[in-house]
C-alpha cells in the first residue's frame, strides 16, 4: 500500500539542527595531535607547522565531504587538559 502524505504534511518541512563536527586536540612532546570527526588524525609538529596545517585543511575538507556537511555546520573543539595556547 503506497504511503500518501496529506497536503499539510507534504508542504511542511522540518530541518533539524546538525550535530557539531567534533575536533579533538591532544598535546604531544613536539606539537599536537588533531582528530577530525572521528575519521582523520593529523599530527602537527612544531618544526613544520605550516606544512602540517595544510594537511589538516585537506583532511578537514575530506571529512566535510564524506559526512556531507556544510561550512555553516557547527564545530565543537575539545582540547586535552594539557593543550597549550602559545
Amino acid at each position: 500500500m503506497p504511503l500518501r502524505l496529506s497536503v499539510a504534511q507534504a508542504a511542511e518541512r522540518r530541518i533539524g539542527k546538525p550535530e557539531p563536527l567534533i575536533i579533538r586536540i591532544w598535546p604531544t612532546q613536539s606539537g599536537c595531535l588533531v582528530e577530525i570527526g572521528g575519521l582523520h588524525t593529523v599530527r602537527i609538529e612544531n618544526e613544520k607547522v605550516e606544512a602540517d596545517l595544510a594537511v589538516l585543511v585537506g583532511k578537514m575538507r575530506d571529512c566535510l565531504l564524506s559526512q556531507k556537511r556544510f561550512a555553516s555546520d557547527p564545530i565543537e573543539i575539545i582540547c586535552g587538559p594539557e593543550v597549550k595556547w602559545d
